[in-house]
């Protein structure tokens, strides 16, 4: 394959793939080390039926070229069918940095091409029978080989992907796609799980957002996950001061009653000094 310089125009992203968030900050860092030094490596393509060139990898590069303003890129040209692209841009971007557990069972999604329902059955089914073996599962059973192959692709062991996926085993596709978006922590997965309204929040939050996110070109699903997530986060820390308020009332009223006691009046400084201590922890957490 020889590299060449097709117009910028005629080039279009995958619409299904895996990464889902791009980090706009990385794309202009990229795009200064592209104005400096020029494309260590071309983007790689397929040809489309009515001319135009879809990206397999380089989806970065390609729009870091879009904010330079750029009229052509340099690209190598293959055919593949839509398997051979999905496998290549997921090693492409596994080799790259890691996905989210979102990203990953995003693309076991499309590798397996179940309704929601079954794809939940078969989350599950397979969970189970982890779960049951009295030795380490190493190879997918029989009926499960996708499962297997998605794995090995990412470089995760079967356990771990099969874990993946029975966290958001109940998210459907279409939400599943935005929480893609959202470059959502393994915690914040985690209570997914155990909050499935969160995932409503979420979509709630993407409605609201999407219009103006579209019209600012920054991702509406990584703006609507970053809405609610702050905010459970901000909630979290809210009902954490106020435990901590309660405790330190209760403590000052023991130091009080301690103090009124002249056989217990070492133990009430020993007190005071500890209140000082998480009034001290409070105000730096405050900051």
């Amino acid at each position: 394959m020889t590299v060449q310089n097709i117009p910028i125009k005629l080039v279009v992203p995958r619409k299904d793939q895996p990464r889902r968030y791009v980090d706009e900050a990385q794309i202009h860092r990229l795009a200064e080390s592209i104005e400096k030094v020029g494309l260590l490596e071309p983007i790689l393509v397929r040809p489309l039926p009515d001319g135009r060139y879809e990206i397999i990898a380089g989806e970065r590069r390609y729009r870091a070229f879009l904010l330079l303003r750029r009229e052509t890129i340099p690209a190598l040209i293959v055919e593949a069918d839509d398997q051979q692209v999905h496998d290549m841009s997921v090693a492409e971007n596994t080799s790259r940095e890691d996905l989210t557990i979102p990203e990953l069972v995003l693309a076991l999604r499309r590798k397996l091409n179940l309704s929601d329902k079954e794809f939940s059955r078969k989350v599950k089914e397979l969970r189970n029978l982890i779960k049951a073996s009295k030795i380490p599962v190493v190879r997918a059973p029989q009926g499960y080989e996708e499962f297997e192959e998605i794995a090995d692709t990412f470089g995760v062991r079967l356990y771990t992907l099969a874990q993946y996926a029975y966290l958001l085993a109940d998210v459907p596709l279409h939400a599943l796609e935005i929480l893609a978006e959202g470059k959502l922590s393994a915690r914040e997965v985690a209570a997914i799980r155990r909050d499935p309204s969160l995932v409503d929040k979420v979509l709630q939050s993407y409605r609201r957002i999407k219009p103006n996110a579209d019209a600012a070109g920054v991702s509406a699903g990584y703006l609507a996950c970053q809405d609610v997530f702050i905010g459970l986060r901000k909630e979290k820390a809210r009902k954490r001061r106020s435990k901590v308020d309660r405790a330190l009332d209760h403590l000052k009223k023991a130091a009080d009653i301690l103090l009124d006691l002249e056989e217990y009046e070492e133990h009430a400084y020993k007190l005071e000094d500890l209140i000082a201590v998480i009034e001290g922890t409070k105000a730096a957490e405050g900051k």
